[in-house]
């Protein structure tokens, strides 16, 4: 297996000083009013196509200027942003800066092509009065591994029990006919 950490080069949005979230450290992008966002893209994974996908994660540093109840509702898109994942909700630290994960492996089923165009899009929720929500950076994490040739289970999905295949697909050369007859699920 092997981890791969990107940061985003290119932004887009109604939040302030959004580039300051490209890295670590030097400065934060915020938001500070209800429904402003910030879309963050241009990962440049650049996975070729023998790469299975086994977890897809966002990371936030972040914190709340003040003390309250306002959130950041975070979506991913594995498509430019045509469509959009399932909207995870962030309470950020009004006590300093902290890293919050979240794992969107589940949000779609996840391929190469899924992660090259991979966006991160973070809007404000306003509870009660707007408090100022920043954002030190926002890189994305995939844990990914090359296939080879021959039987491979390509996408793990969750609640799945450990050894199910829940897909299943012939990498390299094509397989001898009547191949497909031939798969059976082993305990591991």
């Amino acid at each position: 297996m092997t981890v791969t950490t990107k940061s985003p080069t290119a932004s887009a949005g109604t939040g302030s000083d959004l580039t300051n979230a490209y890295a670590d450290g030097g400065g934060f992008a915020y938001t500070d009013k209800k429904d402003e966002y910030a879309e963050y893209y241009t990962y440049a994974f650049g996975l070729a196509s023998d790469q299975s996908i086994t977890q897809v994660r966002v990371r936030l540093d972040c914190y709340q200027v003040a003390y309250g109840n306002d959130k950041w509702s975070v979506e991913v898109s594995n498509d430019d942003g045509a469509n959009w994942g399932t909207p995870h909700e962030i309470l950020p630290n009004p006590d300093g800066e902290t890293t919050q994960w979240l794992d969107v492996t589940s949000d779609f089923t996840w391929d190469y092509n899924g992660v090259n165009a991979i966006r991160a899009k973070v809007t404000h929720v306003a509870v009660a009065r707007a408090e100022a929500l920043s954002l030190d950076w926002i890189p994305i994490e995939v844990t990914h591994e090359t296939i080879t040739a021959g039987w491979k289970q390509i996408q793990y999905a969750a609640g799945v029990e450990a050894g199910a295949f829940n897909k299943v697909a012939y990498v390299g050369e094509p397989p001898t006919p009547g191949a497909w007859n031939k798969i059976k699920q082993t305990g591991d």
